[in-house]
């Protein structure tokens, strides 16, 4: 919940009139699972007033929502500690230069959800010449060119080594 929102729960019991209840700052989820516990999500709404706005949606749904946001957090931040495992290994492997390379040419590529080291990249063919500084190309395998609204792009951006090996990164855009 925002300083902008008002945020509450209707529930209703079977012959009752709806009730509202207000959470506290931080219990909505908590309070949203005990009143599905209690009532059925079917019998649960959240509503949020944000200026203008007036957000409704399910107990089930508001449940399920928020604990996929939860799950979404967790694995960026297991992607994030795996990224940064990447940057320290080059670093320690190859110097800061390399690291600072390769870190530009990756925030170039766009969101990266993956990294991983791989023997060999791609074909002749997909690689691309490229002046990062620390490395001459890189290769790439984009399967998505666009997609339905003509700005989705996703593939693996490969980023050659020193030792002949490749970061192969997974991109989106």
């Amino acid at each position: 919940m925002t300083e902008e929102s008002r945020e509450y729960f209707i529930y209703t019991e079977k012959g009752k009139i709806p009730q509202k209840l207000r959470p506290l700052k931080g219990q909505a989820i908590d309070m949203c699972r005990e009143l599905v516990a209690l009532h059925g999500a079917e019998n649960v709404i959240h509503v949020d007033v944000r200026k203008d706005d007036l957000w409704l949606t399910g107990g089930g749904e508001y449940i399920f929502t928020h604990e996929a946001y939860e799950e979404m957090a967790r694995h960026e931040e297991a992607e994030e500690r795996r990224r940064a495992m990447m940057f320290t290994f080059v670093e320690r492997r190859y110097g800061a230069d390399y690291r600072k390379a390769v870190e530009e040419c990756l925030k170039d590529a766009g969101y990266i959800s993956s990294m991983k080291i791989v023997p060999e990249p791609c074909k002749e063919a997909d690689k691309q010449k490229e002046d990062w500084g620390a490395f001459d190309h890189t290769c790439v395998n984009q399967y998505r060119n666009g997609g339905y609204s003509g700005d989705d792009y996703a593939g693996y951006l490969y980023i050659p080594l020193p030792s002949g090996k490749y970061i192969e990164a997974h991109y989106s855009q």
